[in-house]
């Protein structure tokens, strides 16, 4: 779930805003430990557990040439149960081929000052796999947009090709092989796939381009099998666009790779004190936001305010305007147009290395929707225009003076529970539905807030019922839907509990 080469399957933010916070969120969530119940999405996010600290026992798989170019080869390592280690390394790592260089051969083992960008292109596609329409390298089917499916990047082989020192690349793994796809050396890894609904990606394929001294990576989803995504990878057409970037800086397959965890101080508790921007429905605020005025194309505004104005809970969807409802929302109806209930894993985390994740209990709670009706008012005097707008739907509790974000498996009362998974969509966090399209990509955006005009939006998200007693609404676009954020706290969150 945490692939952040995949589209977000909710609504976009301003693309300053959206880039911001990926860049954040790749930052920490490369090798992230968590304590727990403090997983940010907390259904997804898991503990990473160092691979420094498992006991290791490392089998050698096997190894390959590649085809045509005997410089170099994947070195594929086992360690552990789960754990696996995979790189290209070099044949003069035996010490012969140093030699050689000392006498000033060329051995073409060493990284390029510029490596070409690459183009990829799936030439075959399984029946019903359509390509994205936002310009990046990802395929879905058209049944699940922007879900599952398979997502391609690239990935710049290390400077020194050794295989003494490889980290470990992927754990939680449970099948691996070697492969040649088009003449090119290639490995195919399978992980354990999550619990619960949605689509994992439980598969990979690498493939190794020396001449292009980079490495091209498929995520595959559940959805695909082996099979199509290797008849996929036959037929993959990879070719230099005739641009080159710098080598020097970049995320190396082996740099990007921890071995020692990073500790991400994430703000899951805030004080009384920050909390005194708390606001009731019917109550006017600031908001800030991001638009467009005649002077400028792109500016922050301060004279936009907003009020929830009505808060509704129905288990179906007659509230909604059907031509907003996307087929994410509908699979959480059953065929009489009813909200299903929610089957939600409670799930204990392996080290990936000698284990595997381990379902503790399994519970049914019932899902609502809540349908909130939001007026936003341009108090200046210019007309807004493309203004961007963002809702999500906080749980919180407080404890005496704190407030705390709520995870489901930290308050499950068992201490072997790491993280929880859903079979349906019910959960915290950012909007399923809104019905006011806008801006250049007819998405969370108005198009036109006159001066001294009001506009009102209808924004939704399908929870689960138990949790309706701890909801909360933050309008900021910032992305502050699984922890306090500056900003957020700034302008305040509204009391939408039922």
């Amino acid at each position: 779930m945490m692939l952040e080469n995949l589209k977000n399957e909710y609504p976009v933010m301003p693309d300053e805003i959206r880039e911001l916070i990926e860049r954040e969120v790749n930052t920490q969530m490369k090798n992230v430990s968590i304590e727990k119940g403090k997983q940010a999405k907390g259904a997804y996010w898991k503990k990473a557990v160092s691979a420094a600290a498992a006991a290791a026992v490392i089998l050698t798989l096997g190894t390959t040439v590649f085809a045509g170019v005997k410089l170099y080869q994947w070195n594929i390592e086992k360690e552990g149960d789960y754990g696996l280690r995979t790189g290209v390394v070099s044949e003069d790592s035996s010490g012969e081929r140093d030699a050689q260089e000392d006498a000033g051969a060329q051995t073409g083992s060493t990284a390029p000052e510029e490596i070409p960008v690459l183009s990829i292109e799936a030439s075959y596609l399984p029946h019903g796999m359509v390509a994205a329409d936002d310009g990046t390298e990802k395929y879905y089917y058209e049944a699940t947009p922007y879900r599952g499916g398979i997502s391609f990047a690239v990935t710049p082989m290390d400077e020194k090709l050794s295989g003494e020192n490889l980290p470990v690349r992927d754990t939680n793994v449970i099948a691996s092989e070697a492969l040649t796809l088009q003449g090119k050396d290639a490995v195919y890894i399978e992980k354990q796939a999550s619990e619960g609904g949605g689509i994992s990606f439980d598969k990979k394929i690498y493939i190794a381009y020396p001449d292009y001294w980079q490495i091209v990576e498929m995520y595959i989803g559940e959805d695909v099998t082996k099979e199509e995504a290797i008849e996929v990878a036959e037929h993959l057409k990879v070719n230099s666009t005739g641009e080159t970037r710098p080598y020097a800086g970049q995320d190396t397959w082996g740099s990007s790779q921890s071995e020692e965890p990073q500790t991400v101080d994430f703000k899951f508790d805030a004080a009384a004190g920050e909390m005194q921007n708390l606001h009731q429905i019917g109550e006017e605020f600031q908001v800030m936001a991001i638009g467009a005025t005649e002077e400028s194309d792109w500016e922050k505004i301060d004279c936009l305010f907003a009020k929830v104005t009505d808060v509704q809970v129905a288990d179906d969807f007659s509230l909604l305007n059907e031509a907003c409802v996307d087929s994410y929302l509908k699979e959480a109806l059953d065929d009489s147009g009813k909200l299903v209930k929610n089957k939600i894993h409670y799930m204990k985390s392996g080290n990936g290395i000698d284990s595997l994740d381990e379902e503790i209990r399994v519970e049914e709670v019932n899902q609502k929707l809540v349908y909130v009706t939001v007026e936003y008012t341009n108090t200046g005097d210019k007309e807004l225009r493309n203004v961007s707008y963002f809702g999500s739907f906080i749980g919180m509790e407080k404890d005496g003076e704190e407030y705390r974000f709520y995870d489901r498996a930290e308050c499950d009362g068992d201490e072997q529970t790491d993280y929880a998974v859903y079979d349906s969509i019910g959960r915290l966090g950012e909007m399923d539905y809104f019905d006011v399209l806008g801006g250049e990509m007819d998405k969370n955006y108005f198009s036109v807030i006159p001066a001294g005009g009001t506009v009102t939006l209808h924004l939704a998200k399908v929870v689960n019922e138990d949790e309706l007693d701890k909801l909360y609404l933050s309008l900021d676009t910032s992305g502050g839907a699984y922890e306090f954020k500056e900003d957020a706290l700034r302008m305040g969150y509204v009391d939408i509990r039922q």
